[in-house]
């Protein structure tokens, strides 16, 4: 608590013109990566559907085709089936079922580990692991399900694409804000000065005791309103003082002769 008084004394000590290029900073920032991680979520999701709806019509294409290779017993026709998912980069292996949950064939992409395949499940299945989707897909033939194909797809892709909009998110904020920091030290300075220039007249003011002093009035906007205000006061003070000084001049001439009188009197 008491850090964040003394961050808070320090903060109002700022100039206002650090103050007004401050506060746009924050505010450009703050919208940026907000909007930034909106986008990024966004398009996180969208990519993870994409992949989803990719390998789950994989997995339906895969059971239709290989029905045949199943009821025939033909792990070669099986093994060859697998092999087209070789075209999807994202698939790292994938394997047919036999009904009791026996593996009956099997395809690893090339430079990926041989892991054994999970259990099977019966229904149509899609979960989420470490760094994998698993998808099952039933294989039916007359209404009677006759075995179940299993892809499994990296994820490294999608977070290799979600690191680069990331990246590509939080380069875009940081040049958007060296442009508003730009921009706004330079356009600030119409606010700020004026304002700068009046605590200036002040404080001369307030030194040399000089009320024939005026600020410049640079725009007609409230700042201009508050410098008039500012100089209509310092003539209000100026006629004031000067009546003040006619007047103990006044009265100390005719103390003066008042003196004069008394002494010529005794």
């Amino acid at each position: 608590m008491t850090r964040l008084a003394a961050w808070w004394e320090s903060a109002r000590r700022i100039s206002i013109a650090r103050k007004l290029v401050l506060i746009t900073m924050l505010s450009v920032i703050s919208s940026l990566v907000l909007t930034g991680i909106a986008f990024t979520l966004f398009d996180r999701g969208r990519s993870k559907d994409s992949m989803v709806r990719e390998v789950s019509v994989l997995a339906m294409l895969m059971a239709e085709r290989s029905n045949a290779a199943l009821l025939f017993d033909d792990p070669s026709l099986a093994r060859e089936n697998l092999a087209a998912l070789r075209v999807a980069p994202s698939v790292t292996s994938a394997c047919i079922y036999r009904e009791d949950g026996g593996v009956f064939a099997a395809f690893v992409a090339s430079g990926e580990p041989d892991e054994p395949f999970p259990t099977v499940e019966a229904e149509r299945t899609l979960r989420f692991e470490a760094h994998q989707m698993v998808v099952f897909e039933p294989m039916w033939f007359e209404g009677k399900r006759i075995g179940t194909v299993c892809i499994r797809a990296s994820l490294q892709d999608l977070q290799r694409a979600w690191q680069d909009y990331l990246l590509f998110t939080i380069l875009i904020g940081l040049l958007a804000g060296g442009a508003a920091f730009l921009l706004s030290y330079r356009l600030l300075r119409i606010v700020s000065e004026p304002i700068t220039h009046l605590a200036a007249t002040a404080r001369k003011i307030s030194d040399e005791k000089d009320y024939s002093v005026r600020a410049r009035v640079e725009s007609r906007d409230e700042t201009g309103l508050l410098v008039e205000s500012f100089n209509t006061m310092l003539a209000t003070i100026e006629a004031q003082n000067t009546a003040l000084v006619d007047s103990n001049r006044r009265l100390e001439q005719r103390v003066a002769e008042r003196t004069v009188e008394l002494q010529e009197a005794k």
